[in-house]
Parts: structure tokens; C-alpha cells; sequence
């Protein structure tokens, strides 16, 4: 299990805030693993972000490895006329 705190920047927004996230990783077998990763950030434009991502590893050699996932990511946008804000997913 690793756990990540740092900058996250959104690109769409040009927006850097904190992030915090989560990993855990599952070995299969000596080259195959599965794990799931979450991740949580804000800045100014973006009340909330957050993303989870399931994602596959093959070593190729050595600690090298490929890493391949699927996964959704959300956000809740403050508006800019002061209305109720929005979800997207």
C-alpha cells in the first residue's frame, strides 16, 4: 500500500491544488499485478476532484514494469454566477 500527498495540477481549469491518494497493489503472479488507486484534490476552481482508477503491471525486467487501468474521475465545479454547482462524472 502506498500513500501519496503532493501537488495535482488540473489541466482544463489550469488549476494546481493539494492532493492526497491511495494505492494498493495485488501480485498475481511473478510479472502480473492488479491494484486500485484513489485520489482526491482542490484548488480554487474546483471545489473537489477526485479519481479511481483500477489499473494492470507487467514487469518486463527488473523493476520495470507497463501499467495499463481504466477508471472515473469527478468533479464538482463551483459556478461562476454564484447558482448551484455542478457534478460532472
Amino acid at each position: 500500500m502506498e500513500l501519496f500527498l503532493g501537488a495535482v495540477t488540473e489541466t482544463e481549469e489550469s488549476a494546481t491544488g493539494p492532493g492526497i491518494g491511495i494505492e494498493y497493489k495485488r501480485h498475481l503472479s511473478d510479472r502480473w499485478s492488479l491494484g486500485i488507486e484513489a485520489l482526491e484534490l482542490s484548488t480554487n476552481e474546483v471545489s473537489r476532484d477526485w479519481a479511481v482508477v483500477v489499473p494492470a503491471y507487467y514487469r518486463l525486467v527488473g523493476g520495470l514494469s507497463f501499467k495499463v487501468g481504466v477508471g472515473l474521475e469527478g468533479s464538482k465545479s463551483k459556478p461562476e454566477d454564484g447558482g448551484a454547482s455542478e457534478t460532472e462524472t
